[in-house]
C-alpha cells in the first residue's frame, strides 16, 4: 500500500423504510489516512459509503435513529506491501478500530447502536 491514496468521489443514497430520501456526495481524501467521511443523513436514515486509498477500501453504511447512530461494513486489504488495512469509526464518545490483512483478505465490522448523531469513518494503511 502505497502512501498516497487516490481521491474518490461517489454519489450514496440516504435510504428509510420508506426507500430513497436523499442523495449525498462522499469524498475520500488523497493521503494515506483518509479522512473522516461526515455525509448528511435523513432523519432516522440511513448513508452508504465507500473510502479508498491506494490499498485498502471500504465500503459501510451508517444510520441515524433517534439521536444513535450504528455504522456496519467491510474493511479490505487490496495491496500486498506488508501493510495493513484499517478503518475506524468514532461516535460521539464510543470508538473502535477493525484491521485487515494480508492482501485479499477482509474484516465485517458492527459498532451496534451507539449514543450521538453523526458517525465519523477513517481509511488508513499501516
Amino acid at each position: 500500500m502505497r502512501n498516497l491514496g487516490k481521491a474518490v468521489a461517489a454519489t450514496a443514497l440516504a435510504v428509510s423504510a420508506f426507500g430513497v430520501v436523499a442523495t449525498a456526495p462522499a469524498l475520500a481524501a488523497e493521503a494515506q489516512s483518509s479522512s473522516p467521511s461526515s455525509a448528511p443523513l435523513a432523519a432516522n436514515g440511513c448513508y452508504s459509503g465507500h473510502i479508498r486509498t491506494s490499498g485498502a477500501t471500504t465500503s459501510y453504511t451508517e444510520c441515524n435513529q433517534s439521536g444513535q447512530s450504528r455504522v456496519f461494513g467491510t474493511v479490505r486489504d487490496i495491496d500486498a506491501d506488508g501493510q495493513c488495512a484499517y478503518v475506524t469509526v468514532t461516535i460521539g464518545s464510543y470508538g473502535n478500530q477493525w484491521k485487515a490483512c494480508p492482501k485479499g483478505h477482509s474484516t465485517n465490522y458492527d459498532t451496534g447502536l451507539r449514543g450521538g448523531s453523526d458517525a465519523k469513518v477513517w481509511l488508513s494503511e499501516r
